[in-house]
């Protein structure tokens, strides 16, 4: 808490700055306490299986092909030895940027439900 002078139309700005950070605070913590499950990955097996499909990316498909090569396996790419085959780098690059478009649209998305909610809570009517 700020223990300096505060001018009289700051105070409840202040309050509530700091309640909010405290409220924060108090969440990190109650998170940093949540144990996760352990979450598996997928298996080589499984990755050659998804490699297979037509519908598979571009990437992965050109990782398969260096697997078959010999010039990689599957273990590498499951443990991101982008340096064993030049393929798996990419394909770790086109994920990212996948991941990034995908979390751009959750974004927007998250915007807009909230929007649509805020104007529900004020009686907008939305068309």
């Amino acid at each position: 808490m700020y223990d300096g002078y505060v001018p009289p139309r700051l105070e409840a700005p202040l309050a509530a700055f700091e309640n909010a950070i405290a409220d924060l605070r108090t969440r990190r913590i109650r998170l940093e306490q949540v144990e996760l499950p352990a979450a598996s990955g997928p298996s080589g097996a499984e990755l050659a299986e998804a490699a297979a499909r037509p519908d598979a990316p571009a990437e992965l498909k050109a990782v398969a092909r260096a697997v078959d090569e010999g010039r990689a396996s599957w273990d590498d790419v499951l443990a991101g030895r982008v340096d064993a085959a030049p393929e798996i780098g990419e394909m770790f690059d086109a994920s990212r940027e996948r991941f990034a478009e995908l979390w751009e649209r959750g974004q927007a998305e998250d915007e807009r439900l909230e929007r649509e909610q805020r104007d529900q809570r004020n009686g907008v009517i939305s068309r």
